[in-house]
Order: structure tokens, then sequence, then C-alpha cells
């Protein structure tokens, strides 16, 4: 999570947004669980871009 959050920090947002994907993914989150994790990884990127 610290490297997730580093990436993001370093400006490195896709690469962040798409760590906080693959580790839902590998901890095999309930798609109810995963809802928020996605819901950030999307809105980073839009975020930043504007």
């Amino acid at each position: 999570m610290l490297e997730r959050a580093h990436a993001l920090l370093e400006g490195e947002v896709s690469d962040g947004a798409a760590g906080m994907r693959r580790s839902a993914t590998c901890q095999r989150l309930a798609q109810e669980a995963r809802a928020p994790v996605d819901k950030c990884a999307d809105y980073l990127p839009k975020k930043l871009a504007a």
C-alpha cells in the first residue's frame, strides 16, 4: 500500500491506480469491497488531469 501511495505522491498516477486495481484483484475482493478501490482508481487520473 505504501508503494502505491508513494507512486501517487510522485505523480505516477496511472501506475498508482493500476497498482490499486491489481492489489484488489490479487486479494480477490468481492465486488462490494472492491467498488471503492475502483472508484478511487477512476477518480485520481481524472482529477489530476483537470
